[in-house]
């Protein structure tokens, strides 16, 4: 199944005009090509998950996302097509909506799951040279996990090779592990919708020719002015 993470009626909002099944796409160092919507900002079976009841894959995580695309379509299309539109006529209901769509937009794109597993790699890696620093508690969790290793020296060799953990070990992510980022970022949107909707809500307007381009990954987030560069920026301290 194909699953769209930036979702077509959005994408039809950037669409080349006269063709509005069409957008321009682009690449680094690639010449900008016409593409069908429906072909792009999506990859097969992304949301499917493995159904630990039946062993079947299971799509609902894909009709949830295409029930509430569904909610924020018409609040979406009637801010972009109405004249002189007003952010604070938005109703609450209405605001909850597009809180949580753009939650998801964050976490449900490919850049995000990504994040995720550089970010899981990164943990494992300072859990693991922090134990290899002490000798005696490496060893004894060298024994709890039932490693077989011959003597002392080899031991040794593995607490000095994982200290150096990039030049001798790498940590991929099989498909099995899927499901278990797919399910992180879902309780991760949970938590920033209600972040999003009690931000102060501006809505920004092209006054000039030129036009909005749209990412594979959409949310943006920007460090406010003055903001100091020593403190990283997240949802909740910064610009969306």
């Amino acid at each position: 199944m194909k699953c769209h993470y930036v979702p077509q009626f959005y994408l039809r909002n950037f669409a080349i005009s006269g063709k509005p099944e069409y957008v321009y796409a682009y690449r680094r160092n690639a010449t900008p090509f016409e593409t069908k919507i429906s072909n792009i900002a999506a990859k097969n079976d992304l949301y499917i998950f493995k159904d630990k009841n039946t062993g079947k894959k299971n799509d609902e995580v894909e009709k949830m996302f295409s029930w509430l695309e569904g909610l924020a379509a018409p609040i979406i299309n009637r801010i972009v097509s109405e004249n002189s539109f007003s952010i604070s006529s938005l109703l609450n209901q209405e605001r909850s909506i597009l809180s949580e769509f753009i939650a998801y937009l964050h976490t449900r794109n490919l850049s995000f799951r990504e994040r995720q597993k550089n970010l899981h790699s990164a943990g494992i890696k300072i859990m693991m040279k922090i134990k290899a620093e002490n000798e005696e508690v490496f060893g004894q969790d060298i024994k709890n996990a039932r490693i077989k290793i011959k003597n002392d020296k080899e031991l040794e060799d593995l607490r000095k090779s994982i200290l150096d953990f990039d030049e001798h070990f790498k940590i991929e992510y099989g498909k099995k592990n899927n499901d278990y980022f797919l399910k992180q970022a879902l309780l991760l949107a949970q938590h920033l919708s209600p972040i999003i909707f009690y931000k102060e809500w501006h809505l920004l307007e092209s006054d000039s020719g030129r036009v909005f381009i749209i990412s594979d990954n959409p949310v943006s987030l920007i460090r406010p002015e003055n903001f100091p560069p020593f403190y990283g920026v997240g949802f909740m301290n910064g610009h969306i």
